[in-house]
């Protein structure tokens, strides 16, 4: 499964060796096919050997993720769905701590359901509406690759994104309010990018005035 990213993945992996973190990977993909047509985590064409693009886009984003949260504070991964890309990043990341927000009593009952397979520590799931369900604490960065309303989300995010605090936006492009002149935005263009492993684009996007980041390790084009 690996076998396309591994060399991309390994300098931030702090989740055993690449045989570990592929049977992890594995698991969750299994229970990811047994769940699907129970709490419709992704569509039925990617539900068979596309599981894996959708492994390689969630890894894509993990060395920002580790960069964004080396001095503390919690991942927040909203609209987390059948959890991309908080498992596969999780898988690689088990120190950091992540909180996934999502609204489908049956996608929080499949994450719960994984988290206990395999045994992932440091993993908050909360079941509501973003941001009323975000609780309390230092949020680092941000997520939100599964959610069906972008601009929705976007939109609320203008409003509560915290000072110093990274949104990591995985889509062709940010939602509409948060390209204005109150938010740095930056096209993150790296080795995923270049060898076509992540689907689509990828954002980093702080508020103006927070201080930018170096291109960690495992992106370098």
């Amino acid at each position: 499964m690996l076998e396309a990213c591994w060399d991309l993945v390994e300098g931030v992996c702090r989740g055993g060796s690449r045989e570990e973190v592929e049977a992890d990977l594995e698991v969750y993909l299994g229970l990811m096919r047994e769940w699907n047509a129970f709490a419709s985590l992704v569509s039925a064409g990617d539900a068979g050997a596309r599981l894996e693009e959708h492994v390689w886009d969630s890894l894509s984003i993990a060395a920002y993720v580790a960069e964004a949260c080396r001095d503390g504070g919690v991942w927040l991964d909203v609209g987390s769905g059948g959890g991309f890309p908080a498992i596969p990043v999780k898988a690689v990341l088990p120190d950091t701590p992540v909180r996934l927000v999502e609204r489908s009593a049956k996608k929080v009952g499949f994450l719960r359901q994984t988290v206990a397979r395999l045994g992932l520590e440091g993993v908050t799931i909360v079941q509501g509406a973003f941001p009323q369900a975000v609780g309390e604490g230092k949020i680092a960065v941000v997520t939100s690759r599964a959610i069906e309303d972008p601009e929705r989300v976007g939109k609320a995010l203008a409003g509560w994104l915290p000072e110093g605090a990274t949104y990591l936006c995985q889509r062709e492009q940010p939602p509409e309010r948060l390209r204005g002149p109150m938010f740095h935005v930056e096209q993150l263009r790296d080795a995923w990018h270049t060898r076509e492993l992540r689907r689509g684009s990828l954002w980093r996007i702080r508020r103006a005035g927070s201080h930018g980041g170096d291109v960690p390790r495992g992106t370098s084009a």
